[in-house]
Protein backbone atom coordinates (compact mmCIF):
# COMPACT_ATOMS: atom_id res chain seq x y z
CA UNK A 1 0.00 0.00 0.00
CA UNK A 2 1.48 3.36 -0.91
CA UNK A 3 -0.07 6.44 0.65
CA UNK A 4 1.66 8.94 -1.03
CA UNK A 5 0.13 10.98 -3.63
CA UNK A 6 0.32 9.65 -7.27
CA UNK A 7 -2.06 11.49 -9.43
CA UNK A 8 -3.86 15.29 -8.66
CA UNK A 9 -6.82 13.88 -7.77
CA UNK A 10 -4.83 11.81 -5.10
CA UNK A 11 -3.49 15.63 -3.51
CA UNK A 12 -6.86 16.98 -4.18
CA UNK A 13 -8.39 13.75 -2.05
CA UNK A 14 -5.86 14.32 0.75
CA UNK A 15 -6.12 18.08 0.85
CA UNK A 16 -10.01 17.79 1.39
CA UNK A 17 -9.43 14.96 4.25
CA UNK A 18 -6.87 17.31 5.84
CA UNK A 19 -9.23 20.20 5.90
CA UNK A 20 -11.97 18.14 7.16
CA UNK A 21 -9.86 16.84 10.19
CA UNK A 22 -9.17 20.48 10.86
CA UNK A 23 -11.96 21.51 10.87
CA UNK A 24 -12.96 18.92 13.30
CA UNK A 25 -10.35 19.43 15.64
CA UNK A 26 -11.42 22.98 15.72
CA UNK A 27 -14.56 22.37 16.58
CA UNK A 28 -13.96 19.63 19.30
CA UNK A 29 -11.50 22.48 21.02
CA UNK A 30 -13.80 25.24 21.26
CA UNK A 31 -16.38 22.83 22.31
CA UNK A 32 -14.09 21.97 25.64
CA UNK A 33 -12.56 25.06 25.74
CA UNK A 34 -16.38 26.42 26.42
CA UNK A 35 -17.03 23.74 28.66
CA UNK A 36 -14.08 23.50 30.72
CA UNK A 37 -14.07 27.54 30.71
CA UNK A 38 -17.79 28.28 31.00
CA UNK A 39 -18.05 31.11 28.55
CA UNK A 40 -20.90 29.61 26.62
CA UNK A 41 -22.69 30.13 30.26
CA UNK A 42 -21.09 33.53 30.05
CA UNK A 43 -22.81 34.40 26.71
CA UNK A 44 -26.03 32.89 27.86
CA UNK A 45 -26.53 35.12 30.63
CA UNK A 46 -25.81 38.26 28.89
CA UNK A 47 -27.44 37.31 26.53
CA UNK A 48 -30.56 37.01 29.07
CA UNK A 49 -29.42 40.22 30.26
CA UNK A 50 -29.87 41.98 26.80
CA UNK A 51 -33.48 40.50 26.72
CA UNK A 52 -34.48 41.49 30.18
CA UNK A 53 -35.22 38.03 31.35
CA UNK A 54 -33.40 38.84 34.52
CA UNK A 55 -34.99 35.43 36.52
CA UNK A 56 -33.59 33.10 33.59
CA UNK A 57 -30.21 34.93 33.98
CA UNK A 58 -29.91 34.52 37.69
CA UNK A 59 -30.34 30.75 37.40
CA UNK A 60 -27.57 30.59 34.94
CA UNK A 61 -25.48 32.23 37.26
CA UNK A 62 -26.57 30.49 40.21
CA UNK A 63 -25.48 27.38 37.87
CA UNK A 64 -22.33 29.04 37.16
CA UNK A 65 -21.33 29.52 40.64
CA UNK A 66 -21.81 25.54 41.64
CA UNK A 67 -19.22 25.08 39.48
CA UNK A 68 -16.58 27.70 40.02
CA UNK A 69 -17.54 29.70 43.44
CA UNK A 70 -14.19 31.18 43.76
CA UNK A 71 -13.96 32.85 40.76
CA UNK A 72 -13.84 36.32 40.18
CA UNK A 73 -15.47 36.68 37.00
CA UNK A 74 -18.64 34.77 37.76
CA UNK A 75 -18.71 36.58 41.03
CA UNK A 76 -18.56 40.00 38.88
CA UNK A 77 -21.27 38.72 36.76
CA UNK A 78 -23.56 37.55 39.55
CA UNK A 79 -23.27 40.36 41.23
CA UNK A 80 -23.93 42.60 38.28
CA UNK A 81 -27.40 40.30 37.31
CA UNK A 82 -28.73 40.86 41.20
CA UNK A 83 -28.39 44.56 40.99
CA UNK A 84 -30.10 44.76 37.70
CA UNK A 85 -32.63 42.64 39.33
CA UNK A 86 -32.93 44.74 42.35
CA UNK A 87 -31.96 42.42 44.46
CA UNK A 88 -29.26 45.45 45.86
CA UNK A 89 -28.40 44.46 49.39
CA UNK A 90 -27.58 40.49 47.99
CA UNK A 91 -25.18 42.41 45.21
CA UNK A 92 -24.06 44.73 47.24
CA UNK A 93 -22.74 42.05 49.81
CA UNK A 94 -21.04 40.16 46.35
CA UNK A 95 -19.48 43.28 45.10
CA UNK A 96 -17.42 43.94 48.55
CA UNK A 97 -16.73 40.21 48.77
CA UNK A 98 -15.43 40.43 44.94
CA UNK A 99 -13.42 44.03 46.09
CA UNK A 100 -11.72 42.23 48.87
CA UNK A 101 -10.98 39.05 46.89
CA UNK A 102 -9.72 40.53 43.70
CA UNK A 103 -8.58 44.47 44.40
CA UNK A 104 -8.28 44.19 40.29
CA UNK A 105 -12.47 44.61 40.37
CA UNK A 106 -12.30 47.25 42.06
CA UNK A 107 -13.33 49.68 39.76
CA UNK A 108 -16.16 48.07 37.85
CA UNK A 109 -17.60 47.07 41.57
CA UNK A 110 -17.06 50.52 42.43
CA UNK A 111 -19.46 51.81 39.28
CA UNK A 112 -21.87 49.90 41.52
CA UNK A 113 -21.05 50.42 45.38
CA UNK A 114 -20.75 53.96 44.46
CA UNK A 115 -25.10 53.82 43.90
CA UNK A 116 -25.45 53.03 47.08
CA UNK A 117 -23.83 55.35 48.55
CA UNK A 118 -25.85 57.82 46.65
CA UNK A 119 -29.01 56.23 47.01
CA UNK A 120 -28.29 56.23 50.79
Amino acid sequence: MNFLPQTKLDIIIYLAMFLVLLNLIFILSNFYKNRLTGNSLFETINYHLAKGELKKALSVCKKLNKSRPNDSNVMLITARTLFLAGKKQEAKKLFEKLVIKDPAFKAEANKYLDTFETNT
